[in-house]
């Protein structure tokens, strides 16, 4: 059976049998407690079009959709998708449930779009895949890695193949922190009254940084401040919160916010105060967190956003993600994908116009 979720209230006799789904996909950014911050926090409470199938009060897949109007024209996509950016997809037990899933979803007849998801995952290649079967035009667009270091194996012999010269270079900054005051490192999982005191130290420590001069801290962002503090209170419950610090002396230098979920570290948010940028607190506060992990017999840890340059200190890998941009043969389909080349094509005359003006 189908069944389309419209009120936030209706999700939670699904809590169980959606952290099941997410537990057999290993992603938290998949979990009830995810998307229930998502809809309390980044959405109108009329957008909610989330589709379900359950057989026997089994649940079997979730695509937790928002309905978002964009070129004049109503959309779906993946709830917080677009506010958040980070990885993201469906929730499915299996191949045959996807099916329906995705059959049901475009009897809907909206434009879809999927942001970030992986690359070789079932939707992927439902959509794209030689055999598909959808009756709709798509389109699959490469989007930015996402980074992740696999530590099932011992410290010891991961920093060993890190390159000696990245090895020097933490001594010394570590050294140089040293000079200025006592360093500690501190990984916790707050209890939850303890939770929003450690919050709010995050929430300084980012604000002191690039963040800030780009408008993008959640000290300037009053809707991301609270999805993430919603969250963390409903994932704090499950013991999921790990608070990251890195002190000198009294001070508080870095943060990062992490979730622990099977065996994992995902890195939420990161950030450091730049008024000690020369002794690289942000990295050294990575570089402990990685190694908690393995201390802590954790089997991977998960940088989240995109890949950026300073990742490459350690031995990481990376996922590939796509965007998927979903016509079907609908009149809202059809709408969407006349909107979607309307506003292309009005893109790039402005942009020729802009080229001519620098020239003339």
């Amino acid at each position: 059976m189908i069944k389309i979720i419209k009120h936030v209230e209706d999700l939670e006799p699904y809590e169980t049998g959606w952290n099941r789904l997410a537990e057999l996909a290993g992603n938290p950014l998949l979990s009830y407690e995810w998307f229930k911050a998502c809809a309390l926090t980044l959405h109108l409470k009329d957008a909610l079009h989330i589709v379900i199938y359950v057989e026997q009060d089994r649940l079997l897949a979730i695509a937790p959709l928002v309905k978002v109007r964009r070129h004049n024209v109503y959309w779906l996509e993946i709830m917080g998708a677009s506010r958040l950016c980070e990885p993201t997809d469906l929730l499915t037990e299996s191949p045959e449930a996807l099916g329906i899933l995705l059959r049901s979803i475009r009897s809907l007849g909206y434009p879809l779009i999927l942001s970030r998801i992986p690359a070789d995952s079932s939707l992927h290649r439902e959509y794209t895949g030689a055999n598909s079967h959808h009756r709709s035009l798509t389109k699959s667009i490469p989007a930015s890695t996402s980074a992740y270091i696999d530590t099932s194996g011992s410290w010891k012999h991961f920093e060993a193949r890190i390159s000696s010269r990245r090895r020097y270079e933490m001594r010394r900054k570590l050294k140089r922190c040293g000079k200025l005051g006592d360093v500690r490192f501190d990984i916790t999982s707050p209890e939850p009254d303890e939770l929003e005191t450690a919050y709010q130290q995050a929430i300084r420590v980012e604000a002191t940084s690039w963040k800030f001069r780009s408008g993008t801290s959640l000290a300037q962002r009053a809707d991301l401040q609270q999805f993430f503090k919603t969250y963390l209170q409903l994932a704090c419950a499950k013991k999921q919160v790990r608070m990251c610090f890195m002190y000198i002396g009294e001070h508080c230098v870095s943060m990062h916010i992490g979730i622990g979920f099977n065996a994992t570290l995902w890195i939420l948010k990161l950030g450091y105060d730049e008024n000690w940028s020369r002794c690289s607190p942000g990295i050294l506060l990575a570089d402990a967190t990685i190694r908690h992990c393995f201390e802590q017999d954790f089997t991977g840890y998960e940088f989240l956003g995109s890949h950026e340059s300073w990742q490459n200190n350690w031995g990481i890998r990376q996922h590939d993600l796509t965007t998927l941009i979903v016509y079907p043969m609908s009149i809202r389909g059809l709408a969407g994908l006349s909107a979607h080349v309307g506003y292309a094509a009005r893109k790039r005359v402005a942009r020729n116009i802009r080229s001519l003006r620098q020239h003339a």
